[in-house]
């Protein structure tokens, strides 16, 4: 079944959300419960507070690595809707308040750019797809697993050299870089798992039905 791209847009939203949620609960670390909270009500408040604390954290982490794949996958739509080939775009496409911010890091934003556009083109070949569930446009759009790899080694690489800037150039306390690291190193375990999910379950069932 075909899909118009609007469509499409939503059910690639909904998982790009679902996934930075996964990524930002295995980055930060949640409050840990304790015997004791049963003992002394107290620290049971106090572990509350912490959590929602934790909640907070999660839903704010969500939304930086939502904000820069928001931007790719609205200027993925805009091209596929006005029929405009794929290409590098330059950051005032993806940012045009650049002139109202002369402090910006030309570094940092250079980095940024360049994983925002990997991540357009690959929104481009999903809102291109026909399907019903992300799992029918992410296979239409990468049939195998290689090709599916080819992008996440791009992404990967792209966002590994901006977290090592980040982490050498702007975040320089030891908690942190201690993030930047965990989410460097989540985000590759997260994606490995969706190789796995997509393609060799997938795979599996369709050769025991064969």
């Amino acid at each position: 079944m075909s899909l118009r791209p609007d469509n499409a847009y939503e059910i690639v939203q909904d998982y790009e959300e679902q996934f930075a949620y996964r990524l930002g609960r295995e980055v930060l670390h949640k409050p840990e419960t304790s015997v004791w909270m049963i003992v002394i009500p107290i620290l049971f408040v106090h572990h509350m507070y912490r959590v929602n604390k934790y909640k907070t954290g999660v839903r704010s982490f969500a939304n930086g690595i939502m904000a820069p794949r928001k931007k790719a996958l609205n200027k993925a739509f805009e091209e596929i809707s006005d029929q405009i080939p794929d290409e590098t775009l330059p950051a005032e496409e993806y940012f045009p308040e650049l002139d109202t911010l002369p402090d910006h890091d030309p570094g940092l934003l250079d980095r940024q750019v360049q994983v925002i556009n990997i991540f357009k083109s690959h929104y481009r070949k999903l809102l291109s797809a026909n399907g019903t569930t992300y799992a029918e446009l992410l296979h239409e759009a990468y049939p195998t697993s290689q090709k599916y790899k080819e992008f996440i080694r791009k992404v990967n690489h792209g966002e590994r050299d901006l977290n090592q800037y980040l982490a050498k150039n702007i975040h320089d306390s030891d908690e942190s870089r201690q993030v930047v690291h965990r989410l460097q190193d989540q985000s590759i375990q997260l994606r490995e798992e969706e190789i796995h999910f997509f393609y060799n379950q997938t795979g599996k069932k369709k050769r025991r039905k064969g």
